[in-house]
């Protein structure tokens, strides 16, 4: 089964999030679409970082990455977008601003499909990291950050400082920075949250392009599953839909 994998973001949905799916689903051929590393830099220079969007961005890149294929008569059984979910500009859109933006990506896929009538509308699943990725780390950290060589000395100083300081909830963490009442968490991004809590002591920085990538690859779907509704609405969804494929 080849899947089309469509993502937002940059090195951590590169080195992270396909081998997680590849590891998850070894029956599946998962084609990363996006996000688009460039070229590598000179030798002199630093490595160039890969192409990350989201939002309306990622839905342009999206465009122009599918136009090619299917210009190409190029195929697959499944098509995978997945994104960040981060917060809307308004407090009034917080409750269902996950339906609104899957329903954008439903739209546009739509007006995709009509633009190619000769060809068969290609099956999709549409899921978010809520807020963003950095959350099925916080969902995983025993199995995670806590068994990291970096980390597991000051691992439970990082998970007492985000959960004092930073309201983090070890057991749903995708309500992380939805509490207007705490200033320092509100809509603010979680990856900077952990990445402040692994300055508090002598120690390797955490890296989002580097470990992020490495605990996603090695994530427990199980545990990620009872504490991280977003995350088990995609991952189930994903496994019948390859089921289905196979029948």
């Amino acid at each position: 089964m080849i899947v089309w994998v469509f993502a937002g973001g940059g090195e951590s949905e590169i080195s992270g999030l396909k081998p997680f799916l590849d590891k998850s689903f070894p029956k599946c051929e998962f084609k990363l679409c996006t996000p688009i590393r460039n070229k590598p830099a000179p030798k002199f220079r630093r490595e160039a970082p890969s192409q990350g969007y989201t939002g309306r961005s990622l839905l342009d890149q999206i465009k122009a990455q599918l136009h090619i294929k299917l210009d190409l008569k190029d195929t697959c059984d499944l098509i995978v977008i997945f994104d960040d979910l981060d917060y809307p500009l308004t407090a009034t859109q917080e409750l269902n601003f996950a339906d609104q933006k899957r329903q954008t990506f439903e739209d546009f896929l739509k007006q995709i499909w009509e633009k190619y009538p000769e060809r068969p509308p290609i099956n999709h699943i549409i899921g978010f990291a809520k807020p963003e990725l950095e959350s099925w780390v916080i969902a995983d950290w025993e199995q995670t950050v806590a068994k990291s060589p970096e980390f597991r000395d000051r691992s439970k100083s990082m998970q007492h400082w985000l959960a004092t300081e930073r309201k983090v909830s070890f057991s749903s963490p995708e309500n992380f920075g939805l509490d207007s009442n705490f200033e320092k968490s509100y809509r603010k991004k979680l990856s900077d949250a952990i990445i402040e809590a692994s300055e508090k002591q002598e120690g390797i920085r955490y890296s989002k392009q580097i470990h992020t990538a490495r605990f996603i690859r090695n994530l427990d779907s199980a545990i990620a599953k009872q504490k991280y509704p977003e995350f088990r609405k995609f991952f189930t969804t994903l496994s019948r839909l390859t089921q289905e494929s196979k029948s």
